[in-house]
């Protein structure tokens, strides 16, 4: 019974030890500070590697694009209550 009893206290003394703050504490903003840093600095490393000699061609003085004459805007669909609305409208004239 009394290896028993220690075996509890052993258990006890563990499971204390465990739940207990090893002493370190921790600024959650200066940690998010740094994570944003080290995100910044990868940031930066991956867009030195772009190779920028490789440009797009010239494309040259092109006209701009002008609607096709006689390209009728679209056509929105009535909603049932704006056709409700139009009906009564009618009805009253």
């Amino acid at each position: 019974m009394e290896d028993i009893r220690e075996q509890m206290d052993l258990a006890n003394e563990v499971s204390d030890a465990i739940a207990q703050p090893l002493g370190v504490d921790y600024d959650e903003d200066e940690l998010n500070k740094e994570l944003e840093d080290l995100e910044q600095e990868t940031l930066n490393e991956k867009l030195s590697e772009i190779d920028d000699s490789k440009q797009l061609p010239e494309l040259g003085n092109l006209p701009p694009i002008a609607a096709k004459p006689g390209a009728a805007k679209p056509v929105r669909a009535m909603d049932d209550e704006e056709a409700q609305l139009n009906a009564l409208a009618m009805e009253m004239q």
